[in-house]
């Protein structure tokens, strides 16, 4: 995955218990403590911890482990965790738990069933870090463990992850956090503590057929006196609407649980349900709130393995039994070659290393990660001491578990990973990849002439580091696997995402394109892809609607390209990205999202179907699969605009409507014609008897409310307005594009244009010279038979003003007076109102350009607390450094998230060994990662300023003879480091760090000084 860092065994999860009202981690002061009750002790609880510690209400969503009453340390239940059915515990992610600069212990009470069992207890944080560990040995009978946790520099999220090292049982109790150096006795942190069970289901994923879920209530109260509360219960569908509820006052003595079971509704129907408990006093004010959400599915088709199944996922930290509930058939596996082989000819990996996935009848493809390798096999200069090691090794292993996988990855996303193991520019890091390729391909294939190799694995980064690879290697692998993310996936209201229509279908395709020139017969899999949601988003909020609707679009568009055999979603649950933001179907083992429901809709109605057409691919999506009984399924959304209904001629009777959960939804029919509703999620319209051609027919001749023809407009000489116009249709038009208001005088006044379905053609006009200001508006307008549409061209110039040639340069820069200041808060990226940004002196800049008949020159003064900044490749972004992008030709199109081929990006860091500015994007390939020849650049570094003096040769920019009046488009971002990663940036524009989006760059015209 892009800018990803790998943590072996490090999982992610996060609370069952998690509500995010007003979009706020956690419970809303919902925690069993009401200010409204008044406590029999004076004394408050030491214990920090939150939530039910005794697990007298259930498992307090400690993931993997159960409450059980058959022994325990503190009150009547104890965690169990055994060790025949799941060796792996996992708390909850706790947020800001963790102060900084103060002291903690923390402490549980454990007992095993055998003497002598060991569990290792780790402290996890959002960094990918473990930062503390203990291995502790248990006997049989209660006794106290304690971690002492020293001061941290930051505030701490942080969570719990416990690994039992054998089948024993172990159980847990009496769970304490507290400030200082010495555990104190054992408090309950809350006054009453309320817990909501599981469905028992695995990833609370119950099959249609299986009944209604059952859910336990507990209720514990620490008060010395009885306490008279009610009990409120309901549980509401996808759109809200409450289908079960259920209120019950009880009377509760201390120390003694209330725990009962109630349906979670009364008929069972497909969809995705949360269900809420609420706990209230006698003078009704809440004292707590818990939800557990649970979808129900049909059974997947087939229900057997189907190694022919397009969909996969990697697993993450979920019961392996569910994903098969959800239609999983692949999992994709990683191997790494350095917990493989530490010592040189020795195999480290257990033989039934792969039984769990068998145990459920999945198909695996291993990825055997070659960079993440043995100290043994480094040499001194950085890079493999015998890529032949790294072979044998992979001959070695792929024999070993011959029968069991037939799959071989070689390496993940070496395109990052190659270039930052080994320091190496993009070319070069491609060739010592493609010579990796050439000696492990050959040497799988000796080990199991069955197996098929699979290479490229090429992340979401542009460069074209794929093409270059595979001019070398395509003899040696037979299996392509991509990963085409966009450059910003995630979702939430303080982030930026890309809608999978904006880029997918385009990049995928260009991957086939290059595999057709470049390639020799290889099959094409999309072996990972994915978003990540905001994790403190209520499970039906708007953001996990989008989120949902992203994942199931995408694997209807990715199914669409019939040279993709499989796709392999990112991930079942795991993998935090800034903070807050986690990939995966589930947010912890039993907390599955919408999308979770979605995908297994998906995979049953898609599964056995192949792609025939894409019908529409604009604001309305449409995409036509067969089956092999002949009959239709097309699939169609609204991507975006004001539609909301597509009209066809299709007789009554003839079609069937499924929504995305499964259910049928009721035939409307307007005027005789078949009313399809259309929103951000697919429907499936199934249609028999008709054929394929006809179905087609009828769909592309659809009736939509929705602009018929898309105008793009741009100028790159002053004077000249470029523009396209694309059809939206899947059928020809004839339309004609004309100027109005201030340059309606143009000539040619109209210019006829003959679209083909589906077509783009370009047309320019001439703007009169007196006419060209910045700031003015231009109108174009294109008349169709289904009526106008218009687009306007604003000009809002900034000026890049000439300096002598051959003279001073910089110092002549620094004279002038339209230097431009980043010094407000909007100018920091991504927007959200937790970045630690608070004045310039966190970070801000004073910035200028200019040009001569060679160069483009940059200059920025970057005030920054925190100077940070080690790397030697030209993947520097992590650390403080300056990327600058041009948009050459200043034609960018709206919606269009990559760059050109014409445009070019940059980026100038202090490396170790002194500055560096090395292209990142370039239309000249094989340059991408390589120093710029010829330009001039100076970094100085003074107290809390840095000084960047940049001269890019034009050549290099690729803009040839440059001249007055050109415009172009041009940004540039400050990345900030302070430590801990990248986490935020200061930009003229966005459109740099989360996404490339050249349409949004500040545009400079080329004038005189």
């Amino acid at each position: 995955m892009m800018k990803r860092q790998n943590a072996l065994g490090l999982i992610f999860a996060c609370a069952i218990i998690s509500i995010a009202f007003n979009h706020a981690y956690g419970e809303n002061d919902m925690n069993g403590n009401s200010a409204a009750q008044k406590t029999s002790s004076e004394s408050a609880s030491a214990n920090l911890f939150p939530g039910d510690s005794s697990f007298e209400t259930g498992n307090e969503s400690w993931f993997g482990c159960r409450s059980v009453s058959t022994t325990a340390y503190d009150g009547k239940y104890s965690l169990e965790l055994d060790g025949t059915l799941e060796r792996n515990c996992r708390t909850r992610l706790y947020y800001n738990l963790l102060e900084k600069d103060q002291e903690y212990v923390f402490s549980f009470y454990a007992k095993a069933s055998a003497s002598g069992t060991k569990i290792n207890v780790g402290l996890n944080n959002l960094y990918y870090q473990t930062f503390l560990f203990k291995n502790f040995t248990l006997n049989e009978e209660w006794q106290r463990y304690i971690i002492e946790i020293p001061k941290q520099d930051k505030v701490q999220d942080f969570y719990l992850d416990l690994v039992l090292l054998s089948d024993a049982k172990v159980w847990l109790d009496a769970v304490q956090l507290e400030k200082g150096r010495k555990a104190g006795e054992y408090s309950r942190p809350e006054k009453i503590s309320l817990g909501l069970g599981n469905t028992d289901a695995p990833g609370n994923i119950v099959f249609i057929d299986e009944g209604a879920p059952q859910l336990e209530i507990g209720v514990l109260s620490n008060w010395a006196e009885k306490q008279d509360l009610e009990v409120s219960f309901d549980t509401v569908d996808y759109s809200g609407r409450t289908i079960f509820t259920k209120k019950e006052k009880i009377s509760i003595e201390t120390d003694s649980p209330f725990r009962k079971k109630i349906p979670a509704m009364e008929k069972m129907t497909l969809g995705y349900f949360v269900s809420t408990v609420a706990l209230s006093g006698k003078d009704g004010k809440a004292i707590a709130k818990r939800q557990v959400p649970f979808g129900i599915v049909p059974r997947p088709l087939p229900e057997e393995n189907s190694p022919d199944s397009f969909f996969g996922i990697h697993a993450g930290s979920v019961t392996l039994e569910a994903l098969p509930r959800i239609g999983v058939k692949w999992i994709r596996h990683f191997t790494t070659w350095k917990w493989g082989e530490r010592e040189k000819g020795v195999l480290s990996l257990p033989d039934d290393y792969y039984d769990h996935y068998m145990k459920y009848g999945f198909s695996v493809m291993d990825c055997i990660k070659a960079q993440d390798c043995p100290k043994w096999a480094i040499g001194e200069d950085g890079k493999l001491k015998d890529i032949g090691d790294y072979s044998s090794f992979c001959r070695r292993y792929v024999e070993k578990m011959k029968g069991k996988v037939k799959y071989w990855e070689i390496e993940n996303e070496p395109d990052l990973d190659f270039v930052r193991k080994f320091n190496l520019p993009l070319k070069e890091a491609a060739e010592y990849y493609a010579d990796v390729v050439n000696s492990a391909g050959p040497a799988i294939k000796q080990a199991d002439p069955e197996a098929a190799v699979l290479a490229i694995s090429n992340s979401g980064m542009e460069g074209n580091f794929c093409e270059m690879a595979l001019q070398r290697c395509a003899g040696s692998f037979d299996i392509m696997t991509i990963h085409p993310y966009t450059g910003t996936r995630e979702i939430g209201p303080n982030s930026t995402s890309i809608a999978p229509e904006t880029y997918l279908r385009k990049k995928i395709l260009g991957f086939v394109d290059t595999l057709k020139k470049y390639g020799k017969g290889q099959r094409l899999w999309v072996d990972e892809l994915g978003w990540a949601i905001d994790d403190r988003e209520s499970y039906q909020s708007e953001y996990m609607r989008k989120y949902s609707d992203y994942v199931a679009r995408t694997m209807i568009i990715c199914k669409s390209v019939p040279e993709v055999e499989h796709l392999f979603w990112f991930k079942a649950q795991g993998c935090y990205e800034k903070q807050f933001y986690q990939y995966g179907l589930w947010r912890s083992e039993f907390e599955p999202l919408p999308a979770a429901v979605y995908y297994a809709n998906i995979a049953r109605i898609l599964c056995m179907t192949k792609p025939v057409k894409v019908l529409f691919q604009n604001d309305v999506q449409a995409y036509a699969f067969e089956k092999s009984d002949g009959s239709v399924i097309v699939a169609m959304w609204k991507y975006q605009g004001s539609t909301n209904e597509m009209a066809l001629d299709f007789m009554e009777g003839s079609t069937k409507i499924i929504d995305i959960f499964g259910n049928v939804v009721r035939e409307v029919r307007k005027e005789g014609r078949l009313a399809i509703p259309l929103s951000g999620s697919p429907l499936f319209l199934i249609v028999k008897g008709l054929g394929t051609e006809k179905t087609c027919e009828v769909i592309s001749n659809a009736s939509i409310n929705m602009e018929p023809v898309s105008l793009a407009l741009s100028m790159s000489e002053a004077g000249i307005i470029s523009g396209t116009a694309k059809n939206n249709y899947p059928r020809e038009q004839k339309v004609e594009v004309y100027p109005r208001e201030r340059i309606a005088g143009i000539e040619p006044g109209k210019i006829p244009l003959v679209l083909p379905a589906d077509g783009v053609k370009a047309f320019s006009f001439k703007v009169p010279d007196e006419d060209v200001k910045a700031g003015w508006r231009y109108l174009i307008e294109c008349s169709t038979s289904s009526g106008k549409v218009s687009k306007e061209l604003k000009l809002e110039l900034n000026p890049c003003l000439k300096i002598s040639s051959g003279g001073e340069g910089f110092q002549e820069i620094l004279k002038m007076r339209n230097a431009i200041a980043l010094d407000e808060r909007k100018y920091i990226y991504p927007p959200d109102p937790g970045i630690a940004w608070k004045s310039p002196e966190d970070l801000s800049c004073v910035f200028n350009c200019a040009w001569d008949t060679e160069y483009f020159y940059f200059s920025a003064d970057v005030v920054d607390k925190v100077f940070f900044q080690k790397s030697d490749s030209y993947q520097a972004w992590n650390g403080d450094s300056i990327q600058l992008a041009f948009d050459t030709l200043g034609n960018a199109e709206e919606n269009v998230f990559q760059f050109n081929d014409d445009d070019s990006e940059f980026i100038a860091w202090l490396s170790p060994k002194g500055a560096r500015i090395a292209t990142t994007y370039s239309a000249q390939k094989g340059e991408v990662g390589n120093d710029v020849r010829d330009a001039k650049i100076s970094i100085v570094k003074k107290d809390r300023t840095t000084e960047y003096r940049i001269a890019i040769p034009w050549k290099a920019i690729g803009m040839t003879g440059p001249a007055k009046g050109r415009i172009f488009g041009f940004n540039f971002i400050v990345n900030n480091n302070d430590g801990n990663g990248r986490n935020f940036w200061l930009g003229l524009t966005n459109g740099i760090g989360e996404v490339k989006y050249p349409f949004i760059f500040r545009k400079f015209i080329l004038l005189d000084n």
